[in-house]
């Protein structure tokens, strides 16, 4: 009975040694060590740090839904709040946040110049570049936007659109549709994988150019 008990427990660390991340066991075994209380309590703390580490994989993806139309009917040139999307967590503070958002939109106007100028935002601020945007000059389209953010922390973080604008009134969602927010998590060791581009910025006009694309 003793040494089929010492023949599981062999197994056991062997199972868990490959298991583990790298490193992330500070112990080393050599034949003939006696297997501690602390021993066993190193292996439990690496095999729970892996199963972290796993369900943590990245890209971590999060979708936020949301259905109800919403009109801005005193619209400013100055951004305000227009719609709280809803609530991720992030991971890691080391991770990229990307925002994807694709909506339809309309405006009310009598000015060929009057615009609504619409923006993603994490917390209740832009991205460094301040870009996430949908400005529209049309009465009315379809568009996306994605931006990215940097420096959060982890942790729960909520994602919004702003607007802003010149028009009578400035509409998103007509007809009470489902939008969506996608929101990526990646893990990155150079800022050189999000160049191109940091963020987007999409123009919608008149005569159906988009950011200079005939559409």
């Amino acid at each position: 009975m003793i040494l089929k008990t010492i023949y599981a427990t062999g197994i056991v660390l062997a199972l868990t040694n490959q298991l583990a991340s790298a490193g992330s066991i500070a112990d080393t075994y050599t034949a003939g060590d006696t297997l501690t209380v602390t021993t066993l309590d190193n292996i439990k703390s690496a095999v729970n740090d892996n199963d972290v580490r796993i369900s943590n994989q990245l890209p971590h993806v999060t979708r936020l839904d949301y259905t109800a139309s919403i009109i801005d009917s005193t619209i400013t040139v100055t951004y305000e709040l227009f719609r709280t999307v809803g609530v991720f967590t992030k991971q890691s503070a080391a991770t990229v946040i990307e925002l994807n958002w694709v909506s339809h939109f309309t405006k009310v106007s009598t000015l060929a110049d009057d615009f609504c100028d619409f923006q993603l935002r994490i917390d209740d601020a832009q991205d460094a570049s301040a870009g996430g945007r949908i400005i529209m000059y049309g009465l009315e389209s379809a568009a996306s936007s994605n931006t990215y953010f940097t420096g959060l922390t982890a942790g729960a973080h909520t994602v919004s659109i702003y607007v802003r604008g010149a028009a009578i009134s400035c509409e998103e969602n007509r007809g009470n549709f489902t939008g969506t927010v996608f929101v990526k998590e990646y893990a990155t060791t150079s800022t050189s994988t999000f160049e191109v581009p940091l963020n987007q910025e999409t123009i919608l006009t008149t005569d159906g150019v988009v950011n200079g694309i005939p559409q």
